[in-house]
């Protein structure tokens, strides 16, 4: 069973995976659905970076940073929509 983030927007949640640093920011990298990222954190420590963390926070949908077309016309390729988790807290497990 997958888990579908769109079920649970506005929703506190839990989430289980590993502490990955994108260039977008802190994420977890879930097995059975898309990253989640944390909101407000650039970057995992080196401590919690790639460890298995629990994250808890409140399920949103950030819109994307860029605009669709950038001006003279030209179509971004860049971060769409991203999920996130706002005023989380976390555990590294194990």
């Amino acid at each position: 069973m997958s888990f579908d983030p769109a079920q649970h927007f506005g929703e506190t949640v839990t989430v289980r995976g590993t502490a990955a640093t994108a260039r977008a920011g802190a994420m977890v990298e879930v097995s059975d659905g898309p990253a989640i990222y944390v909101a407000g954190l650039a970057e995992w420590a080196d401590d919690v970076e790639d460890k298995q963390v629990e994250v808890t926070g409140t399920l949103r949908l950030r819109p994307s940073r860029l605009p669709q077309v950038q001006p003279g016309g030209v179509h971004s390729h860049g971060l769409g929509e991203t999920v996130a988790l706002d005023d989380a807290s976390w555990t590294v497990l194990g």
